[in-house]
C-alpha cells in the first residue's frame, strides 16, 4: 500500500490504486484539503518497480526541488498544494511467472 502522510499529519491519502489522480477535485479518489487553484496537483503511477510523480501544473516539489516528473521512493518528500507529504510504501517488488505479472 502507498500512502502520502501529511508531516503535520492532518492529512493521510492512501493510494490503493494506480494511476491515482491526487487534487482538490470532488471527484478526486485522493483530496487535498488545502490544494492551490486547479483541479488536479499531480498523477502517480507504478512503472516497473518505481512510483513515478508527474505534475499537473500545481507546482510540485520534490525533496524541496520543483519537478515536472521524477520518481520518488519510501521517505521521499512530496509538497503538493502547500503541504509536505512523506512518502511511505511497502516497495514489495512485483514477481513475474513465465512472462506474467503475480
Amino acid at each position: 500500500m502507498i500512502e502520502l502522510v501529511a508531516q503535520d499529519s492532518s492529512q493521510r491519502l492512501g493510494l490503493g490504486k494506480l494511476p491515482a489522480l491526487v487534487g482538490q477535485a470532488s471527484e478526486s479518489e485522493n483530496f487535498l484539503q488545502d490544494a492551490i487553484p486547479g483541479k488536479y496537483n499531480c498523477l502517480i503511477s507504478r512503472i516497473d518497480d518505481r512510483l513515478i510523480v508527474w505534475d499537473l501544473g500545481g507546482g510540485m516539489l520534490v525533496n524541496g526541488v520543483r519537478m515536472a516528473k521524477a520518481t520518488v521512493g519510501p521517505g521521499d518528500t512530496l509538497r503538493l498544494g502547500g503541504v509536505d507529504f512523506k512518502v511511505q510504501h511497502d516497495h514489495a517488488p512485483r514477481r513475474y511467472v513465465w512472462g506474467l505479472r503475480c
